[in-house]
C-alpha cells in the first residue's frame, strides 16, 4: 500500500490526502474498498494514527523509513544502504 501510494503521489501526481485517490490504490492493491472506507472514517483509526505521530515525535523521528539503534540511542542518517550499513556496524561495536 505505501509503495503504491507514494507511486500515486510522485510519479502520477496524484493527490494521495484525497481518500479517493487512498480508496483507489486499494482497489488496484485488491483490498475491499467498502471496508477500508470504514475502516478509513472510523474515529478510532485517526486516535490510532495520532498516538503513532505522538510516538514517533517522542523519538524524535522526522522521516520515513527512521532507523533507531535502541541499545546505543544511536540514529542512522538516512542515505545510500552502503552508509546505513557502515553506521550500523559502528553502533554495533559500541554495544560490543
Amino acid at each position: 500500500m505505501f509503495d503504491c501510494l507514494q507511486r500515486a503521489h510522485l510519479t502520477e501526481a496524484r493527490n494521495i490526502a484525497e481518500p479517493a485517490t487512498v480508496l483507489h490504490a486499494a482497489r488496484e492493491l485488491g483490498f475491499e474498498a467498502a471496508a477500508l472506507a470504514e475502516v478509513f472514517d472510523d474515529p478510532a483509526t485517526a486516535q490510532a494514527v495520532e498516538a503513532d505521530r505522538q510516538h514517533a515525535r517522542s523519538l524524535q523521528v522526522r522521516s520515513i523509513p527512521t532507523l533507531i539503534v535502541r541499545e546505543t540511542g544511536a540514529r542512522l542518517v538516512n542515505g545510500p544502504r552502503e552508509d546505513l550499513a557502515a553506521q550500523l556496524r559502528a553502533a554495533h561495536r559500541l554495544v560490543a
